[in-house]
């Protein structure tokens, strides 16, 4: 029962969403879980173990949701095994470890896509009510995630390309849809500063660094994650430069022959524009945003952020592949059954080798009081310091404690090391990988005990 940095710190901003209303504790995060999680409290719950437990559910919902929307233009065995093995992907296997927005925010995406797709894309007939709907599902989306907006703008491009709306309804549409999503730009985005950024000569570079990072993540489209791939990041690179050109090839190729059969070819279009679109501007919003905007990050290098696209390229591929009969059916079977049977027994031996180790997969009380205990036994001091500026380990364990103290009160006082407090003579926690950020001449390390990769300055 823990979560991941971000998740914390939106759950720690339900303290002023109570009492003041105030979001600013959020910081650049969308508001949605923040919200939910401040019903929770105010119903006398626990909101990371409620997350923690309804998570599962949620990937459940998700597969269902995945399946009942292939299930449109394939057969019952392809729609299962292809959405297994979406839903097989690392990115969503680590999920059931720690609580995120990316479950929550897919099954509300997934929704949305299953809703336009029988709404718009196939009834055509749209009345006031089912866009309404509509409104409100990508409200929830965006709020829930914010790279979310980038999958709901590739939804829009494809009910553009369908051409069911006049082009001033579509804009009114989209301007409604869109809404949390310009505001949160307006209100937290220097766009001024963005421009420049974008005008700049390190553009182009930017821009295609962070493409190519996304094409190595692709590889999962045809392969499971592997850690002994990613020690040549050529052939990754490649496979997923092979992936995208096979399915930008098939998006352009018309098949005269199998036109009665034009819906799968339509679907795999329909994935194909969001995935597509979700990487491009994920690329274009490291640019935009720079180094000093508080959303700026390098996406392409989180995997919980670009692999969260792979699940729509997959299901592209494999549709064309099918579509097009590039593989007889009983050998598309095959392969995805071995592809999904490797993925899941890799995703958990992953899981299996690595949780043990992290800090980010205890029981976030159970760590807590172990840090209660250690300067209940350890230090007389009424504070503790903790060093938050390097890795995520040291800024998880502050997170992890802030949230603990929400329920529990704890008899000292936790907060971060800076410059003004560093010379203090205060226990002080560290990560083993930020330990370089101290003197070894000077200071000495002593891990603390039970909490994994935390060290403990000066005792």
């Amino acid at each position: 029962m823990t979560a991941n940095n971000d998740i914390y710190m939106q759950l720690l901003a339900t303290e002023f969403i109570i009492s003041d209303f105030n979001f600013s504790g959020v910081g650049g995060h969308p508001i949605g879980l923040a919200l939910v999680a401040s019903f929770l409290r105010i119903l006398g719950m626990d909101p990371l173990i409620i997350l923690y437990y309804i998570q599962p559910v949620f990937a459940a919902v998700c597969f269902v949701l995945l399946f009942k929307l292939l299930k449109k233009i394939l057969s019952n065995e392809l729609s299962f095994l292809i959405s297994l093995c979406s839903m097989s992907s690392l990115i969503l296997i680590k999920a059931m470890n720690q609580v995120g927005a990316e479950i929550f925010a897919l099954a509300s995406i997934l929704y949305m896509m299953l809703y336009v797709w029988n709404v718009i894309i196939i009834n055509k007939k749209v009345n006031n009510t089912d866009i309404l709907v509509l409104i409100g599902i990508s409200w929830i989306t965006i709020l829930l995630r914010n790279a979310s907006l980038f999958i709901v703008l590739g939804i829009l491009l494809f009910i553009y390309r369908m051409k069911i709306f006049g082009i001033f309804k579509y804009l009114l549409i989209s301007l409604m849809i869109l809404l949390p999503g310009i505001l949160k730009s307006i209100l937290a985005v220097d766009n001024n500063s963005s421009l420049k950024n974008v005008l700049s000569k390190e553009t182009p570079i930017i821009f295609f660094d962070q493409i190519t990072k996304h094409l190595m993540n692709l590889t999962e489209i045809i392969l499971p994650y592997n850690l002994h791939i990613n020690s040549f990041p050529k052939v990754k690179l490649f496979i997923g430069f092979f992936c995208i050109t096979f399915c930008l090839f098939l998006y352009f190729k018309k098949n005269i022959q199998n036109e009665k059969n034009y819906d799968k070819k339509l679907m795999g279009d329909y994935f194909f524009t969001v995935g597509m679109f979700y990487y491009f501007l994920l690329s274009f919003a490291t640019l935009y945003l720079g180094n000093t905007s508080i959303f700026s990050t390098d996406w392409g290098n989180i995997y919980r952020v670009s692999g969260f696209g792979i699940l729509f390229l997959l299901i592209t591929f494999w549709i064309y592949i099918i579509y097009f009969k590039v593989l007889k059916k009983k050998f598309v079977l095959y392969i995805l059954t071995f592809l999904c049977f490797i993925k899941i027994s890799y995703g958990i031996r992953y899981e299996m080798i690595y949780a043990p180790t992290r800090l980010l997969f205890n029981d976030y009380r159970q760590s807590a009081e172990l840090v209660r205990n250690f300067m209940l036994e350890k230090s007389k001091n009424n504070k503790l310091l903790i060093y938050t500026f390097g890795g995520y380990q040291g800024k998880n364990l502050y997170y992890i404690l802030k949230y603990y103290e929400l329920f529990n009160p704890l008899p000292f006082k936790v907060e971060r090391l800076t410059e003004n407090n560093r010379n203090e003579d205060l226990i002080t926690f560290c990560a083993i990988n930020d330990l370089d950020n101290f003197d070894k001449n000077i200071n000495t390390f002593h891990r603390v005990t039970d909490l994994d990769g935390i060290f403990c300055i000066n005792i």
